[in-house]
């Protein structure tokens, strides 16, 4: 079982509970692909991944269990591939949520915390320059948690833990073509914040999440395509 590509070697967990850290990885590992559907993964396997014991693998898997992407399979755990219209939904309830997330932006975030935030964008900005796609990915994540923290709201917040995915600090390493439309849309998102313009601040932001689900999609596709072709041999 390969991790995708920037993971830490070894995998090694330093944040969160140890349950939160596996199911988080592996979480990654389903979504972008790295994970083989045919592949047989077992309790054993996955302690021996994250040199952990029986418990919080457990845990993770039963976290995993319920939001669909694995499943028991006799004597070990089967992989649920997401379909296209899985990332779709999935994108769709956290678009809305960034939506909310930006007019609460607007409304309760001071100049100066909007500034600080721009200064994050800035950085996206220079590692796209770069060509440094990690960083760039880094950057996206930083802007994307920071604006979830200046809605200063407890209850969002709590909903994002949720319903996210938890791709940010991935996905642009994996779609860096992206990269240069994600920073305008930040750009943008900030320009109608700084007009303390909610309404197109909440769209702005609410499309830049659903159009991440096109990425997976296209992994979706190349899955189901290749499984196909694999069967028909």
């Amino acid at each position: 079982m390969s991790s995708i590509p920037g993971s830490p070697d070894g995998d090694r967990l330093t944040r969160k509970t140890l349950a939160d850290q596996i199911a988080d990885r592996l979480r990654l590992d389903i979504l972008f692909g790295a994970i083989d559907p045919d592949e047989r993964l077992t309790q054993e396997s996955i302690c021996q991944r994250f040199s952990t014991s029986r418990i919080p693998v457990r845990d993770a898997i039963l976290r995993l269990t319920h939001e669909g992407l694995i499943e028991n399979a006799g004597q070990g755990l089967r992989v649920i591939v997401p379909t296209a219209e899985d990332y779709s939904d999935m994108f769709v309830i956290e678009g809305h949520l960034h939506g909310i997330a930006a007019e609460l932006v607007v409304k309760r975030a001071t100049d100066e915390e909007l500034e600080a935030l721009a200064e994050i964008n800035a950085l996206m900005h220079a590692a796209i320059e770069e060509k440094d796609y990690e960083r760039v990915a880094a950057a996206n994540g930083r802007f994307h948690r920071h604006v979830n923290r200046l809605s200063k709201s407890r209850q969002l917040l709590r909903a994002l833990r949720v319903n996210s995915p938890g791709i940010d600090n991935e996905y642009l390493v994996h779609h860096p073509e992206r990269s240069q439309s994600a920073v305008k849309e930040h750009d943008d998102f900030l320009e109608a914040a700084r007009k303390r313009d909610a309404e197109a601040a909440a769209r702005i932001l609410r499309n830049h999440v659903f159009s991440s689900a096109d990425g997976l999609a296209y992994i979706a596709e190349a899955r189901r395509t290749s499984t196909t072709a694999g069967a028909l041999k």
